[in-house]
């Protein structure tokens, strides 16, 4: 009998698949505060529009990987899951269905998860290490955590904490997804609200923008746009040039160098601009939750910018809650530095899954013995 206990981790993109193949028998098990409990098996990175279907990249996968069988799968896909399903917009014919692959792959448990969720169990794997305090607080056990990240978009979730007696730890965290970088943003001075009416202008909306628009690489985009128009001849003439050569999802990186060379002030000046809005949704988020078990915040933009955080306005407008402050203050904030988190959220969902179908199989097992 075999000894081996394989799960298939997946992080799905637009053009690229990224899939680990784990043996959670094959290594130390460090439990669900660390993320590398087992060994990697195999590892690789394919170019989604090669292949028809989704099936046909895993097929493939598994077959480098000596045609090792997974007991279960999890994928973090970009884009909105619904009933284990996700269709990926960008890629024709692309429809991932968790339920269809157990039956063509041969896997007992597959599951569909949005890559944001991904990253928000990927949380529960972080070291210490792995993150950049901004904010100590004062954290509280079992609290709930959310995380917060702007990249491509802004993406937003919420973790809760399920007592049971049955875990190794008396409970575990969830992860719920949300939608909240689509809700409206909130101009705080007469600058911003000149940059959302700019904003709106370019997408043609007449009665509201969403705080995406603005908090996110395309937001930095934006907000460079709209500096050069407003101070004509500020910028530089030669990051000007460039920005308008590129394509609208180029320009957030030309901005980024230009900050990173020092050669243009109004490069220095979106960023600034982009942070004092970044720091503000985050306190906003934390208004809601109240997620004294911490704010983290992740995706690709602000460990850009860790340089620039102790002298901009970002925990600033974070903290300016009016009455509200001093709670928004007692929560701890830290910025994740691992980009591979959502490919480890999912392994750690897979390796859940694994755990459950042990607990079915085998209904006298000791729950001790439980991985996760």
């Amino acid at each position: 009998m075999s000894t081996h206990a394989y799960v298939l981790a997946g992080d799905i993109g637009g053009t690229n698949s990224r899939f680990v193949l784990y043996d959670l028998n094959g290594g130390p098990h460090r439990g669900e505060g660390h993320g590398q409990g087992g060994a990697v098996v195999y590892q690789n990175d394919y170019h989604n529009h090669k292949y028809e279907n989704f099936t046909l990249v895993v097929q493939e996968f598994l077959k480098d990987s000596g045609n090792k069988k997974p007991k279960t799968a999890c994928f973090a896909v970009a884009g909105p899951v619904k009933n284990n399903v996700v269709v990926l917009t960008n890629i024709q014919g692309w429809v991932i269905d968790g339920h269809a692959l157990e039956k063509s792959l041969s896997i007992a448990k597959v599951k569909i998860i949005n890559d944001f969720s991904g990253i928000g169990y990927g949380l529960l794997t972080l070291e210490d290490s792995e993150c950049v305090i901004l904010n100590k607080g004062i954290p509280k056990p079992e609290a709930p955590i959310i995380c917060v990240g702007a990249g491509t978009g802004l993406g937003e979730c919420f973790l809760v904490f399920n007592k049971d007696k049955s875990h190794r730890s008396g409970g575990y965290y969830e992860v719920y997804p949300t939608e909240g970088g689509h809700t409206d943003y909130a101009a705080n001075n007469q600058l911003h609200q000149e940059l959302r009416d700019f904003i709106k202008k370019q997408h043609n909306s007449s009665d509201r923008l969403s705080v995406e628009r603005v908090v996110s690489g395309g937001g930095i985009a934006s907000t460079y746009d709209f500096l050069r128009t407003k101070f004509p001849g500020k910028g530089n003439p030669k990051t000007i040039e460039k920005f308008d050569s590129v394509p609208f999802h180029e320009r957030p990186i030309v901005v980024s160098s230009a900050v990173k060379a020092r050669e243009c002030p109004l490069a220095d000046q979106a960023v600034d601009i982009f942070l004092d809005n970044y720091g503000s949704e985050v306190g906003n988020c934390a208004l809601k939750w109240l997620p004294y078990g911490g704010i983290y915040i992740a995706g690709g933009l602000l460990p850009r910018y860790l340089d620039r955080l102790p002298n901009s306005s970002f925990l600033k407008s974070c903290f300016s809650k009016g009455r509200m402050s001093k709670f928004v203050e007692e929560i701890p904030i830290k910025v994740v530095t691992d980009g591979y988190i959502g490919l480890r959220g999912a392994k750690l969902l897979a390796a859940r899954m694994l755990n459950e179908l042990e607990h079915s199989q085998t209904s006298q097992e000791n729950p001790s013995r439980s991985r996760l």
